[in-house]
């Protein structure tokens, strides 16, 4: 499980510096495919955390007190004969290996010790064994960590998307992701992935807004400041000057 995950977290890196690239060596200006393009890297990076979690609980959680690594393992030493409790995708033998030689004949012309080679396995090892808490624990630090990863990274994508439209159409589209891969993932994994769309999506409509209200608070300031420098020039030399100043404070004290 170990050598998994760390291998998973370099996938994750990997995919991470890819996608660095990719937006680095595209125009910074927002497009019109902004949802399109922040939703694929959302959508790549998500799917390589929850098939990590959700398939490790599938190869080492104990079902009957056994886990799928260890009925391949044992599916392997017997030579094939555990069919019945192996998806067809991970029954593998020394005789159906072989069996993919291109050509029949080289399969014929092995020795029979070889054809019928089984490697010793011990099944009863500690590595093909996890306890529940022991799973649930490394799965638990390893997602929370790549969260919080996808997190600090997931920030700047949301910087191409200009509108509120844009940026709830990728809340809405990854929640619903989220949802439809709850065979993978606990309940506690939904909540926290919920949590950080949730997250992610308000600082982002925060952001927009904030920017939107500054224009506004700009646009109101250049506009009355020329208003005024209009008005000014359009009295200067008239008793308007003299009639604002009857009006001012100080006068009427």
């Amino acid at each position: 499980l170990d050598v998994f995950l760390k291998q998973r977290t370099r996938a994750l890196q990997l995919l991470y510096d890819s996608l660095k690239t990719s937006w680095s060596s595209s125009s910074t200006a927002v497009s019109a495919k902004a949802h399109g393009d922040i939703w694929a890297a959302f959508h790549s990076v998500l799917e390589v955390i929850v098939s990590t979690v959700g398939r490790s609980r599938q190869l080492f959680r104990l079902v009957d007190g056994r886990s799928l690594v260890a009925k391949v393992l044992a599916h392997i030493q017997s030579g094939g004969v555990l069919d019945g409790e192996i998806p067809e995708g991970l029954s593998l033998s020394t005789s159906n290996i072989l069996s993919s030689l291109p050509s029949s004949n080289l399969y014929l012309t092995l020795p029979a010790d070889i054809r019928n080679y089984r490697p010793f396995i011990d099944i009863d090892s500690r590595t093909t064994t996890i306890s529940k808490d022991t799973l649930d624990s490394k799965l638990r630090k390893w997602f929370h960590a790549a969260v919080e990863q996808l997190k600090d990274t997931a920030s700047s994508w949301l910087q191409h998307s200009s509108t509120i439209k844009e940026v709830w159409e990728v809340r809405n589209t990854s929640l619903r992701w989220v949802i439809q891969s709850k065979d993978l993932l606990e309940s506690e994994d939904i909540d926290e992935l919920r949590r950080l769309i949730g997250s992610l999506s308000t600082a982002r409509i925060r952001d927009i807004w904030q920017t939107a209200l500054d224009k506004l608070t700009t646009t109101f300031d250049d506009t009355t400041r020329k208003l005024v420098i209009s008005v000014s020039d359009q009295t200067e030399g008239s008793n308007f000057g003299e009639f604002t100043h009857a009006l001012s404070p100080a006068s009427i004290r």
